[in-house]
């Protein structure tokens, strides 16, 4: 792996911070929408995987990697980086007292959206509001918070698309060597 695979995959990482700066700017007031900043997030972790499409595109066209698993662990090398920065992004503003309020405002929306549940008996409410907890209690470790947003959110859209891009990689490899 060369430097310009750390390249992509940093350039990819600051497309999520950036992302994660903007969804900074929106929170805050007790009006805040959680579910449009989810959307946000979303949105901007699709983005930050552009730069790592670009770079396995590069390493086909410019590097000749038409090899399935060389392409594959390239963009998983790649995807790594971006889901690190998000994931460490994430857990230190967790550590900020902003951060703080936000995850407890969010927590208590998600609360909100069990009881509201008008499919739920009063003992599953029960029941997801003390999972809640406790998986809130659990996410304030600073390296599960990392490991699960890492694992949970980021990483599997990169694993995704860097399988899905190898595959067209390979193929389009192999169309060129029967040509």
């Amino acid at each position: 792996m060369n430097i310009r695979s750390w390249t992509f995959g940093f350039a990819g990482g600051l497309i999520a911070l950036l992302g994660f700066l903007i969804g900074l700017k929106f929170i805050g007031s007790e009006e805040t929408d959680y579910d449009a900043l989810e959307l946000l997030g979303w949105s901007f972790i699709l983005l930050s995987y552009i730069p790592v499409l670009l770079g396995m595109r590069r390493a086909f066209h410019k590097e000749g990697r038409s090899r399935f698993w060389a392409q594959f662990g390239l963009g998983l090398l790649m995807s790594a980086i971006v889901a690190g920065s998000y994931s460490l992004s994430w857990v230190v503003f967790f550590q900020t007292e902003e951060g703080k309020v936000f995850t407890e405002r969010m927590w208590e929306q998600e609360i909100q959206k069990i009881q509201s549940a008008s499919e739920l008996t009063a003992e599953e409410v029960v029941q997801k509001q003390a999972d809640l907890r406790a998986f809130r209690q659990w996410y304030q470790r600073p390296l599960v918070a990392f490991m699960v947003t890492f694992l949970v959110e980021s990483f599997p859209v990169g694993l995704l698309l860097s399988l899905l891009a190898s595959i067209y990689w390979g193929r389009k490899a192999r169309h060129r060597h029967q040509a």
